[in-house]
């Protein structure tokens, strides 16, 4: 507070003061006052913008933690906007953090998108993002999308068991019996159905 007293006729000091005050605030656990010097920093049009973009994307994350989802998605959007002005592409690992917040704000489409180019994008898609595709997806309730997906996933993870059996529920969702017995008769014969529930 003294540091920005101090330095008040100087925007920039001021705006690096806010933002130090709200990663302390933030440590201390104290979340609506971190946000509120998150945004008095933001409010400095001096601020560079590399400093703007992630105090844009912390304040989404904080607002998600407040329980205050739309806001969050006000200010990744914001974040985005910023992001394609300065002229560089997202990176895969951008985007899914885009999701993240368009998901946990039930914004599945949003997130479905994100997700998707950012598993096109990369050359190494992590597993997390294709289960936050699934995530999406039965929000969105894409049925036929999340079959294509679903497909796609067992294919690269055919060790794991939940995977097919969302496939099999997805396709009896869209009453496709036969192609969900496949599912589960895939899953067995690859040894991952093993509880006699299961079978």
């Amino acid at each position: 507070e003294e540091v920005a007293g101090h330095f008040a006729a100087e925007p920039l000091a001021v705006a690096t003061a806010r933002q130090l005050q709200g990663e302390v605030r933030y440590e201390r656990g104290q979340l609506e006052s971190a946000f509120k010097a998150f945004e008095a920093a933001l409010a400095h049009e001096e601020l560079p913008v590399e400093s703007r973009r992630q105090l844009l994307y912390n304040n989404a994350q904080l607002l998600l933690e407040l329980e205050r989802p739309q806001e969050a998605v006000e200010r990744v959007e914001a974040w985005l906007v910023l992001v394609a002005a300065t002229g560089t592409a997202l990176e895969p690992a951008q985007r899914v953090r885009a999701a993240w917040i368009y998901l946990a704000a039930e914004h599945y489409r949003a997130a479905i998108e994100h997700l998707l180019a950012a598993i096109d994008e990369a050359d190494k898609p992590e597993e997390l993002w294709y289960r936050l595709l699934i995530q999406a997806g039965q929000g969105a309730e894409a049925w036929p999308e999340l079959r294509s997906w679903l497909n796609e996933i067992v294919g690269r993870y055919p060790a794991g068991k939940l995977y097919w059996q969302q496939l099999a529920a997805v396709n009896i969702q869209l009453g496709d019996e036969a192609a969900a017995a496949a599912a589960l008769r895939g899953a067995y014969h690859n040894g991952l159905l093993d509880r006699p529930d299961e079978i």
